[in-house]
């Protein structure tokens, strides 16, 4: 199955991961005490102060992992001769190239960029965004390899609103904080399949790879409802809840979808989150794909991530020099119908310059 088959199955066109929160699992929910947590519930936004900053993430991966991408290369070199002369090969040859072939079907890379424009102070929050997504994969075609391109461009603006309403009790005094926000966004999309001999073209490939790009884009707007609710007056615990695209219209209107999420601080440092996406299944996927959770030790100028991604492991680092934060993470994802069946691997370096 074509990795554009399933190209953003769980999450929604208008969402935008943050490099952190990958690192502990894609858990967010009802976390607030790093970066931007717009997407994730935009009801957060009572939690944070002025904050103006510029990030760029580079990401690379694939399914199967980073060296699927390798081996496809490795296998067109090694078998360039013989594929340009696929009709006078013995028949026990092109067998044995089909099932090489077959072997690397539906494998390849990813390539993302992702930078982004943030501002915001307590209680409202602006950010600009853009996705930029190319994945190369192998088509094992019926007289040679090709290559299948399929990627998107996607440029957007989110803009929330937050504000904090009360829950009292004889022994309970504590503030519950909801938050809307509104996403307006396009998408420019390419589907360009060529052999590797064919991308040696120099400008002249580079055109027609211009031309297969969309001439008209998609649009959409989505809405989402949060929820923030602390357990304790010092917002050490907390449960979050957020409607993500409550509202949408336009050609592209991604499936509502309910997540909850759990924080916990414990002994200051150490930051704890849970999340559970999706709680409708509208993706129509198994159970363990909708969960996330993991956790950070923030030991000032530098934080230690890990978690769990639907059940794949996931490893992130950051260093806080004030003005400029650097973070990588290693994480997977399942971009398929059920886990173990079309894995994407990536590596990600996010490079931030401003206030957060």
């Amino acid at each position: 199955i074509p990795t554009s088959v399933h190209a953003e199955r769980n999450v929604p066109h208008s969402f935008r991961e943050e490099i952190f929160a990958l690192g502990m699992g894609g858990a967010y929910t009802a976390g607030a005490w790093r970066g931007s947590g717009l997407f994730y519930n935009p009801a957060s936004l009572a939690y944070k102060r002025f904050h103006l900053n510029v990030p760029l993430r580079l990401e690379v991966g694939g399914i199967g992992g980073i060296t699927q991408a390798q081996n496809v290369v490795s296998f067109y070199n090694d078998n360039e001769e013989k594929l340009r002369n696929l009709g006078s090969l013995p028949p026990s040859q092109v067998v044995i190239l089909d099932d090489q072939m077959k072997e690397l079907d539906g494998t390849g890379g990813v390539a993302r960029v992702f930078p982004a424009v943030r501002l915001g102070w307590r209680n409202f929050g602006f950010q600009t965004y853009a996705i930029f997504n190319g994945a190369p994969q192998m088509d094992s075609g019926v007289f040679q390899p090709r290559i299948d391109l399929n990627g998107f461009t996607d440029l957007g603006a989110i803009a929330g609103y937050s504000r904090p309403f009360f829950y009292r009790t004889r022994r309970l005094d504590l503030r519950w904080y909801g938050g809307v926000a509104l996403k307006v966004f396009g998408r420019w999309g390419i589907n360009h399949g060529f052999t590797l001999s064919e991308a040696t073209r120099g400008y002249e490939f580079y055109d027609e790879l211009a031309d297969a790009v969309d001439d008209r884009p998609e649009y959409g707007v989505g809405a989402d409802i949060g929820m923030m609710i602390p357990l304790t007056h010092d917002r050490s615990a907390s449960i979050g809840i957020v409607v993500q695209d409550a509202i949408t219209y336009g050609q592209i209107r991604p499936e509502m979808s309910i997540n909850v999420g759990a924080y916990w601080r414990v002994l200051s440092r150490i930051h704890l989150v849970a999340d559970y996406r999706d709680v409708l299944n509208t993706a129509d996927t198994k159970w363990p794909m909708h969960v996330h959770f993991g956790g950070e030790f923030d030991l000032t100028m530098l934080r230690l991530r890990a978690g769990a991604y639907q059940g794949y492991p996931t490893l992130g680092l950051g260093v806080n020099l004030w003005l400029l934060k650097v973070d990588i993470v290693y994480y997977s994802q399942e971009r398929g119908e059920r886990l173990g069946h079309l894995t994407e691997t990536n590596v990600a370096l996010e490079l931030q310059v401003g206030l957060d």
